[in-house]
């Protein structure tokens, strides 16, 4: 039965619309704890091969996750990329781990432990938004997170994915000229 989840799993990668190439390592450059990346410059991710993982969960949560990233691609579905700084990555982060998790529900493969490995995820980059500013993240993120599992699985988006931006509390303007987003805990 879990084989065949896994192929499940591995025909939404193969059918992927516009998928971006995936290079198979045994280790990721530069990264010592990193089991994926996603380069949105180049458009291609690095994964370590499924062996390295404990149990096949696990690769493809991690699969899906690098997935979820590259959907901001211009090529995808043109969200504004996650930066190196705060809170875009949190924010990036937040809509890839909740993909991957609509993912791996999707195929069956989800579990108590995977499910319990990503809230502390999601819960470390919710908490580093102002208390106020967490429930409008929340819904940015889930709907981009649905838009982006629709992208990947081939179907077409019955989500339109809007945010007031004069509703959202605690923003303020990151020097990107016309895009607020919400403030990080301390950052004010």
């Amino acid at each position: 039965m879990e084989r065949k989840k896994e192929s499940i799993a591995e025909q939404i990668v193969f059918k992927m619309r516009k998928r971006p190439f995936i290079q198979w390592m045994e280790k990721i450059p530069d990264n010592d704890d990193s089991l994926g990346r996603y380069n949105n410059r180049d458009d291609f991710i690095q994964m370590t091969y499924p062996h390295t993982f404990d149990k096949p969960g696990q690769f493809w949560r991690v699969l899906f996750h690098e997935l979820a990233h590259s959907t901001q691609h211009p090529g995808r579905l043109n969200r504004r990329p996650g930066r190196v700084t705060a809170p875009h990555y949190a924010m990036e982060e937040l809509v890839a781990e909740l993909t991957s998790m609509t993912l791996i529900r999707e195929v069956g493969l989800a579990d108590a432990e995977l499910e319990t490995e990503s809230i502390d995820y999601l819960n470390h980059y919710i908490n580093q938004f102002e208390e106020d500013a967490q429930p409008a993240v929340v819904f940015w993120a889930t709907q981009h997170a649905q838009r982006a599992a629709e992208d990947i699985l081939g179907r077409k988006p019955i989500l339109k994915v809007t945010l007031d931006r004069k509703e959202n509390v605690s923003e303020s303007n990151h020097g990107d000229g016309n895009k607020p987003t919400p403030t990080l805990k301390g950052k004010q």
